[in-house]
């Protein structure tokens, strides 16, 4: 049969909300980008006195009451399906950082230089130079930092094996 997945939309339980999520939707205009409210709106969640908040503080409590309640009506495979996909998006926000390229290590190594013989570059000028100089650098060269940053990520690997080992 195959695993159950949560396909419909009526399956999909809403994650209960913050205060400040409530706060947001009671206050939002409408076609209002979502960094554009963020901005408008952070002052004046931060000002509110405590007697005002705690309408929101009950608004997320009645909710998550309300999330408790749906998860506990979901039969057994519905709510596994659930419980795998929590997981899996909190997996991909773990995820490690992009492997090191070798112009990665190159950057992390040269960087440091460039800003203390040039203080006054600004980011442009930084990315600039950086390239200049990577441009100039001969095949062996590059091949050192590629060994560097083949080092590096053996060393990530083991950094995680060690610290992942009670997974499997």
């Amino acid at each position: 049969m195959g695993r159950p997945e949560l396909k419909r939309s009526r399956d999909v339980i809403i994650p209960s909300r913050s205060p400040w999520a409530f706060f947001i939707l009671q206050h939002k205009q409408p076609k209002e980008k979502a960094p554009d409210c963020v901005k408008r709106l952070g002052p004046q969640w931060k000002s509110l006195q405590d007697n005002e908040r705690t309408k929101y503080v009950d608004m997320a409590v009645n909710d998550k009451i309300r999330f408790e309640r749906e998860l506990s009506k979901m039969n057994l495979d519905q709510r596994e399906a659930y419980q795998r996909c929590k997981r899996n998006r909190q997996r991909r926000t773990r995820q490690e950082h992009p492997r090191m390229t070798n112009y990665n290590m190159f950057v992390k190594l040269v960087l440091p230089q460039i800003k203390a013989e040039h203080p006054e570059f600004d980011f442009e000028a930084m990315g600039k130079e950086l390239g200049r100089r990577w441009g100039e650098l001969t095949p062996e060269q590059k091949q050192d930092y590629k060994s560097k940053s083949n080092e590096h990520k053996l060393n990530k690997l083991k950094e995680n094996k060690k610290r992942h080992k009670h997974c499997k």
